[in-house]
């Protein structure tokens, strides 16, 4: 009788936990919206398995279609466009700091945007490490240079209200 109670809760147990196992994996082929989704994911850094998850496919499924010769070389220019993008948006963001963000905490926001861009435009073109420092040095000379200016505004400002005072006997 214990055999058969202990059965039953183990078949009541797969019955209550059955709808919470993930979906089985689709056995039809790879359509061109699913391809042009797991070669856009894959040129943003992203693995089979998370792209898998992601499309309920096998992971499996996901890197038979990575492992073409066209799919790697379609990738590869998608890599080309997004690092492109990534550089051009690193360059506006940082360009589009003024003197009036450096006293804001939108500055902190602008420069990581910008920093996170340029990371990820060398991380997709194999850019050398050498070519981030440059980029880096660029971007806090601009910040200095800009600090350096509106600090000497400041002061001037600070020098004319001075002697504005009326003067004291």
């Amino acid at each position: 009788m214990a055999l058969s109670t202990t059965g039953s809760r183990i078949e009541g147990f797969r019955k209550n936990f059955a709808s919470e196992r993930p979906r089985t994996m689709s056995k039809r082929r790879l359509d061109d919206k699913e391809k042009a989704r797991i070669e856009m994911l894959s040129a943003n850094g992203a693995t089979p398995s998370r792209i898998g998850r992601e499309l309920q496919r096998s992971h499996h499924t996901i890197q038979g279609h990575l492992a073409k010769p066209e799919t790697q070389e379609r990738v590869e220019d998608a890599k080309k466009v997004l690092a492109k993008r990534y550089e051009e948006e690193a360059r506006r963001i940082l360009d589009s700091i003024t003197p009036e963000d450096i006293t804001k905490a939108s500055l902190l926001q602008k420069a990581t945007s910008s920093a996170i861009c340029t990371d990820k435009s060398l991380a997709l073109s194999g850019q050398a490490l050498s070519i981030d420092v440059h980029i880096l040095l660029e971007a806090v000379n601009r910040v200095v240079a800009l600090r350096d200016e509106e600090s000497q505004r400041a002061l001037a400002k600070a020098r004319l209200n001075l002697n504005a005072l009326p003067a004291q006997e």
